[in-house]
């Protein structure tokens, strides 16, 4: 149950609705159905791939001229599910920061940054109060989170990344306003 659906909308009442009709056709679990600035609306779910499969297809349905963008991620990294619902390890060593253009773009670049080596998340927002953009920030050893950064950025369009950085040794201070 690991695979992951992501619909994003330009209206908030079609984002409710088809949260709604994505529970009632698939067997998902919502991880997160929100508003996200400017007045767009966020839904992440999680299933099997064929439940997601249904979910976002129906979805693509009945809100094809609200869907702003959508995809399925089919084996999602169990970090990247509970940075989403808020649930994050801290245990700072060197910081790597990728900001982003769009949610979509955050997402698919977390996941494979997660993938790639041995980091672990501390911080992940998902467009509220930010302008509608995406960022992260992950921790490790200085190789791994170079790398990671760069796997990440490697795995989208770069068009979309606003910045990226690493910090091979942050201040406690810096640590604690995270």
């Amino acid at each position: 149950m690991r695979a992951l659906g992501i619909v994003e909308l330009n209206s908030i009442a079609k984002g409710i609705e088809l949260t709604d009709i994505m529970l009632k056709s698939s067997e998902v679990e919502i991880i997160y159905s929100k508003h996200t600035c400017p007045g767009k609306y966020l839904i992440i779910v999680k299933g099997d791939v064929s439940a997601i499969e249904e979910a976002v297809n129906n979805s693509l349905k009945e809100g094809e001229k609200n869907i702003i963008g959508s995809f399925i991620l089919p084996n999602a990294h169990e970090q990247l599910i509970n940075g989403i619902n808020k649930k994050f390890k801290i245990d700072v060593k060197a910081i790597g920061v990728m900001e982003f253009t769009s949610i979509a773009s955050g997402i698919i670049a977390l996941d494979k940054a997660l993938k790639y080596g041995q980091i672990n998340l501390v911080r992940f927002t998902l467009g509220n109060l930010i302008g509608g953009k995406c960022y992260f920030i992950v921790t490790g050893l200085l190789s791994d989170v170079e790398e990671s950064i760069k796997w990440a950025e490697n795995s989208i369009d770069s068009k979309k990344v606003v910045n990226k950085l690493v910090i091979p040794s942050p201040d406690s201070e810096l640590i604690n306003c995270l």
